[in-house]
């Protein structure tokens, strides 16, 4: 896919959290548990509640943007 913003092609990747949420170009349910790894991008802050979230979603490194289809 490509940014609608700068046209450059975006990482896949996932939004996914269980204490905080990240985008990360890996689904791993046990990783997200812990702290967000190099190359891993932190949306909220960890906090000790919350459910566990996995989306497909794309990340444009030059822009910052995410994009999350949310009827997949």
């Amino acid at each position: 896919m490509n940014c609608p913003f700068c046209e450059n092609k975006m990482k896949e990747g996932y939004l996914q959290g269980a204490r905080a949420i990240i985008w990360s170009q890996e689904k791993n349910i046990c990783r997200i548990m812990a702290d967000p790894d190099k190359g891993d991008i932190a949306i909220t802050e960890q906090n000790v509640s919350g459910n566990v979230v996995q989306k497909g979603a794309n990340y444009c490194s030059e822009c910052g943007v995410i994009i999350m289809n949310v009827k997949k």
